[in-house]
């Protein structure tokens, strides 16, 4: 997928290392509030960007949907919300030991692509995450993109434009999209969170 683009502050990109907030993958959900809050936080402070194990009964469990009425209304642990809105921690073996409630953070990716499958009466987005836990994948064929600015510091506020070659691959093409019609959406997101203009493909076949 190639597209062409203009920021005028040139922030876009995320380093490897940028998973701590605003840029974490996920936010875990607290029983009582924590004496501080971290970045993209406001008090009272009842969530946080990890698992704290030292501090594993403060967190939201799936467990409490029985025990506690207050929680009975949280999504049961079914396709798709097994994999979207739980979190399974394991142990060092990598076996289950608690499933604690959690939602994704919208700002961890910067790239997001749709596809947009074609039938008589108007077009539908093709779903990848259709397997449940254990094969979760929550992102599809969104990802990140590197830090873009020139000399690599996106904080210098200097104009950027270019193009964008994004390789996507699937071995669920094949199988569930060829030779239907489809067109591809795509649209970046920078580093404070602003969202671009959405662009789309034009429709064509996948043989």
């Amino acid at each position: 997928v190639t597209v062409s683009f203009k920021d005028g502050d040139g922030n876009i990109g995320l380093g490897g290392d940028e998973i701590d907030p605003p840029y974490n993958e996920r936010w875990f959900y607290l029983l009582s509030t924590n004496p501080s809050c971290e970045p993209g936080v406001t008090a009272p402070c009842k969530r946080k960007s990890f698992f704290d194990a030292s501090n594993r009964a403060n967190y939201v469990s799936y467990s409490l949907r029985r025990t506690n009425p207050d929680y009975d209304t949280l999504p049961e642990f079914l396709k798709p919300n097994d994999c979207l809105k739980y979190f399974v921690v394991r142990d060092a073996n990598n076996v289950p030991t608690d499933t604690l409630y959690s939602t994704l953070n919208p700002r961890y990716n910067n790239f997001f692509v749709d596809i947009m499958v074609k039938n008589v009466a108007s077009s539908f987005k093709y779903e990848f995450n259709n397997q449940g836990y254990p094969k979760c994948d929550v992102y599809g064929l969104n990802g990140r993109l590197p830090i873009l600015a020139k000399d690599g510091n996106p904080d210098n506020e200097i104009p950027l434009e270019g193009i964008i070659t994004y390789r996507v691959v699937s071995a669920s093409f094949y199988r569930d999209l060829r030779n239907k019609t489809i067109s591809i959406r795509v649209w970046l997101m920078d580093r404070d969170g602003n969202v671009s203009n959405v662009v789309e493909s034009d429709e064509f076949t996948l043989n």
